[in-house]
């Protein structure tokens, strides 16, 4: 086993035993995945016609609304991967097959079609940012759907995979989706009616926050940093929610599901809470979540150094906004 195997032994998306590592898949394609990706194929078809309907009553036939009824080929295919598996009577080589087409499946999906749909149909439907006085939720859906972050969640969670095929696959779908929505989602923010007053206001929530909980991890006063201007505000504030809605948070998810489900074939086959492997309780919830707290409040300070600069000695402001020149291409 090399050094990725025993890194996925310590993240818990992989047994050390190879053989018990196979009968597991074997267990989870069967049990889990041809389960419910019938179901979950009907749920896609309804949100995508659905989806569709809405484009063409609100904009007509465009180039969004095209893409969405595109999007059907998801769900078709999704069944038409479940028959076969079916027809080849679910043995070993079946389900073998099954489980390296849904994989390939969802790179594909998550790394093509997510990124295509958020900048075509997400970008019409919500090519009007909020006015100056909107509330914020509405400027929160507004930036989760607009820069596609909600997209790369509910992507991972309609359609999951093991979780050692997942942060190779959705660390390439954040970049892709990142690369082609960042900078133009700023633009138009910044272009909209009190635009830069939400960026700086959304900055300022979020730099408040990791200072509140750096205050806690540290038990002193953690000292704010200067205010970037908005564009490079802007930019931190989308790749933060980039990292925390749609690689954090998808993650997480498809961890606790795995482990419940690896926990589930160790009690059906009869080795019951072998080496550590138990429910987890919510008490352990509760700490992984602050714990993940913890590491998303770090996140958000090494990404405004990297972004916008180390402030100088003596609490000076930063020469900040030169490493986002990306973002305002």
């Amino acid at each position: 086993m090399g050094w990725t195997g025993e890194l996925l032994c310590l993240l818990g998306a992989r047994f050390p035993d190879a053989a018990l590592e196979h009968r597991y898949r074997e267990f989870r394609t069967r049990n889990y995945f041809l389960r419910d990706d019938g179901f979950q194929a009907g749920l896609r078809a309804f949100a995508i016609g659905a989806l569709g309907m809405r484009g063409l009553v609100k904009s007509g036939p465009t180039p969004g609304t095209a893409v969405i009824f595109l999007m059907f080929v998801a769900p078709v295919l999704q069944l038409a991967m479940r028959s076969l598996a079916d027809r080849r009577g679910r043995t070993e080589a079946a389900l073998a097959a099954y489980m390296g087409q849904r994989c390939a499946w969802a790179a594909l999906s998550r790394t093509l079609l997510c990124p295509l749909v958020v900048c075509t149909y997400f970008l019409e439907f919500f090519q009007q940012p909020p006015g100056p006085s909107a509330t914020w939720f509405r400027l929160s859906s507004y930036v989760l759907y607009s820069t596609g972050a909600m997209v790369l969640f509910l992507s991972c969670v309609g359609y999951p995979v093991l979780l050692e095929h997942h942060l190779a696959i959705q660390a390439l779908s954040v970049l892709m989706v990142a690369y082609w929505r960042a900078g133009p989602f700023c633009r138009e923010a910044l272009a909209a009616d009190g635009g830069p007053e939400h960026v700086l206001a959304a900055w300022r929530a979020l730099e408040a926050a990791s200072r509140w909980v750096l205050a806690a991890m540290y038990m002193r006063e953690v000292p704010a940093a200067p205010e970037p201007d908005p564009m490079p505000a802007c930019g931190h504030v989308v790749l933060a929610m980039y990292g925390c809605v749609g690689l954090a948070a998808t993650t997480y998810v498809l961890w606790l599901v795995e482990h419940k489900s690896r926990v589930h074939f160790l009690k059906e086959t009869g080795w019951g809470n072998w080496m550590g492997w138990e429910p987890l309780g919510e008490r352990a919830v509760v700490f992984q979540i602050v714990m993940g707290a913890a590491c998303l409040a770090v996140a958000w300070q090494v990404l405004r150094a990297l972004l916008l600069g180390r402030p100088p000695e003596g609490g000076g402001g930063w020469e900040g906004g030169g490493d986002v020149a990306w973002i305002v291409r």
